[in-house]
């Protein structure tokens, strides 16, 4: 279950990331899955990483510079009713922690 979670989560997060940085002269945007457990949005100077911990919806993410240089960092937890809480919030439904996830990246 977690891992469709996971899958749901990572593709609104791209979908949001996208969609933002079209608006953007000059922005570029690209998406890299790896294994089933991580994924990387690049942006012109920023990427943000996101990675799945195991089997438990548990995760962390990252952003960093175009220069590989951590930026911010933290962590968010997905349950089985489908919300997530990202940086100890109180859960929240999947598209509002995208939205905030997404934004670490603009």
């Amino acid at each position: 279950m977690y891992q469709e979670l996971w899958i749901s989560l990572v593709s609104v997060v791209q979908s949001y990331t996208a969609a933002a940085l079209m608006a953007v002269p000059g922005e570029s945007f690209e998406c890299s899955r790896e294994a089933d457990d991580k994924c990387i949005l690049r942006a012109k100077h920023k990427q943000l990483l996101l990675w799945r911990s195991g089997a438990a919806g548990d995760g962390s993410w990252k952003v960093r510079s175009s220069a590989e240089e951590t930026l911010a960092e933290g962590r968010f937890s997905l349950n089985v009713q489908g919300l997530v809480s990202v940086d100890g919030s109180p859960s929240m439904e999947m598209d509002a922690a995208a939205e905030i996830l997404a934004a670490k990246i603009l």
